[in-house]
């Protein structure tokens, strides 16, 4: 059972992600703008909004899809509904943890209560992470490529954020990949998990003396993803496809705003190029570096009576108000199933 331990440190992070927050929006708008900001939702076309919103339901619902599709390989039976609270999971603790370390390690405890057998969700969470990176860096290399125009008019510090984050991603996926097919790292990685969920009371009685117990014959589920290719190849269409859903809303919110004179793939690039500079930034969510690219930015974008709303819109629908409903329904969720606290 999680402990009240466990829920204070959830609050803990909350409210420094709730402050960081607070911090950020105070650093960008001042009276004046926040005047500008109000007078522009007059202009804001609802139709969009709605838009913005379906693309958010669509994107768990094949999230969740995800799930249930990859863990079919392991003879696993994941139906759709429990798919998508996973997805809903990594996605909220993932928001709250810096550089996004929490997601994974809840998720695998959820499964385990789900009677999910560890080695299948580790291998499953790890190509997870992996496919996320492959993507992000493939889309980045796109944009370096043919919308190098939108990158150069970007400020030099946000430039060099990019391309570290695009290096960062890069060597870890490279780690990811060790610690997918070296046993001994797997091993020390579940070492590290037990260790620090064994501290909010959960998962005692797994030791590190029964990890191998755990693994059993490892190799034989690596050997099911080399011999469905083609599912994991679907698996990471799929996750291409739920990238690109995510960094399209920044399109919708400026067309709801009823502006033009930049593309679909203009918006999109500017989107994949931000999520790039704070991947690997390690505060919750990414949170003040995300909003100060997007301030600076869409005031280049937008113009200069949108650039605030849109940028307050776009980073809502991606993050603020996913954070808010998920973290109600993992609650709910929780309370339902009578536990008491969670992580």
């Amino acid at each position: 059972m999680i402990t009240i331990k466990s829920f204070k440190k959830t609050v803990c992070m909350l409210l420094v992600l709730f402050l960081i927050i607070y911090l950020t929006l105070n650093s960008i708008y001042d009276k004046d703008t926040f005047n500008t900001m109000i007078h522009g939702f007059k202009d804001l076309n609802v139709y969009y909004i709605g838009i913005a919103t379906l693309l958010m339901v669509i994107y768990f619902i094949l999230y969740g899809y995800y799930y249930t599709y990859t863990f079919k390989i392991f003879n696993v039976d994941v139906k759709l509904p429990k798919g998508i609270f996973y997805a809903m999971v990594e996605f909220y603790f993932s928001g709250i943890t810096p550089s996004a370390t929490g997601g994974q390690p809840v998720q695998m405890y959820y499964m385990t209560k789900d009677k999910i057998p560890i080695k299948n969700s580790y291998i499953a969470l790890i190509v997870n992470t992996l496919y996320f990176k492959i993507a992000i860096i493939i889309l980045g290399i796109l944009v370096l490529i043919f919308k190098n125009n939108i990158i150069t008019s970007f400020k030099p510090v946000h430039i060099g954020f990019l391309y570290f984050g695009l290096i960062c991603d890069f060597l870890f996926s490279i780690l990811l990949l060790l610690f997918l097919f070296n046993r001994k790292l797997i091993k020390k990685c579940l070492e590290w998990i037990f260790k620090f969920f064994r501290k909010l009371n959960v998962f005692k009685k797994y030791t590190e003396k029964n990890i191998d117990d755990i693994l059993g014959d490892y190799q034989e589920d690596i050997n099911k993803l080399v011999d469905n290719k083609w599912k994991m190849n679907n698996s990471l269409i799929l996750v291409f496809i739920l990238r690109v859903i995510n960094f399209s809303i920044a399109y919708v919110v400026y067309k709801g705003l009823g502006l033009s004179g930049y593309s679909y793939f203009d918006l999109l690039a500017i989107q994949i190029s931000v999520q790039l500079a704070i991947e690997m930034v390690p505060i919750p969510g990414g949170s003040y570096v995300s909003e100060k690219m997007f301030f600076y930015i869409f005031s280049i974008v937008f113009s200069t009576a949108f650039a605030s709303l849109g940028m307050l819109l776009t980073r809502a629908f991606i993050f603020y108000i996913p954070i808010i409903v998920l973290g109600i329904i993992i609650f709910i969720y929780n309370i339902v199933n009578k536990v008491k606290d969670f992580f």
